[in-house]
């Protein structure tokens, strides 16, 4: 991270996509966050985990339950299922994410194939946070643990 950029509350609590606790026990979830000291009153109500990989290994399975329960093989069905249904910005998300992806909007996409599954997740954690701060490597590790699951 440059000089004078500050972490966005789902780098802070290890969740950059964002989750929010609906009572799923996903591995390396912390207690409930206290509001912090950076004032993100949201932040109660997200999830915490204990590292990057353990928050990005919960957005691959999130995302595969989308695909395999849910039936949305195409970016931006994905994407559209991702974001939530208030968000007026969708459409820009979306072409935020087949820039980054190099997939179209209509493209099929095959999460249970490790490299589509990083490449879609890495596009979410970019719409959540406005940037992408991890490696490949580690999304592709916490991609291919949630397919071990």
């Amino acid at each position: 991270m440059g000089l004078g950029q500050s972490m966005t509350g789902g780098e802070r609590l290890n969740n950059p996509g964002n989750l929010i606790h609906d009572g799923s026990c996903w591995p390396g979830l912390l207690p409930p966050a206290k509001p912090s000291r950076f004032g993100w009153q949201d932040e109660q109500r997200l999830c915490h985990f204990d590292t990057p990989a353990h928050g990005i290994g919960a957005l691959c399975t999130v995302l595969l339950s989308y695909q395999r329960l849910k039936g949305c093989w195409t970016l931006g069905q994905l994407m559209r299922r991702w974001l939530a249904a208030g968000d007026d910005d969708i459409e820009a998300h979306l072409a935020q994410a087949e820039k980054r992806t190099g997939i179209a909007e209509h493209g099929p996409v095959d999460l249970d194939r490790p490299g589509d599954l990083a490449t879609v997740a890495q596009a979410i954690i970019a719409c959540e946070n406005g940037r992408c701060i991890y490696d490949d490597g580690l999304i592709a590790e916490a991609a291919a643990a949630a397919l071990a699951r």
